[in-house]
């Protein structure tokens, strides 16, 4: 019996390692999930924000003409 309980000793102990494995690695995966969709929040508005100053500074004197179809876009979008 001794050495069947050192086996199921081993067993318990490495089970709960994987366990605690999993869920330290679905904590840091969700921080990181968390943090790339501030950062990607953060950097659409940033960029937003100087698209929409880009276009205010351009208003009284375009220094860009553009085809007819485009027009209505702005100058300063970025294409991707």
């Amino acid at each position: 019996m001794r050495v069947a309980g050192a086996i199921d000793e081993i067993g318990r102990g490495s089970t709960e390692a994987v366990t605690a494995a999993i869920g330290a690695y679905a904590d840091r995966r969700a921080g990181l999930a968390r943090t790339v969709r501030r950062s990607s929040a953060a950097e659409s508005a940033t960029r937003d924000r100087l698209q929409r100053e880009a276009d205010l500074a351009d208003v009284e004197n375009p220094r860009i003409l553009l085809p007819a179809d485009l027009a209505s876009g702005s100058p300063h979008t970025r294409r991707r």
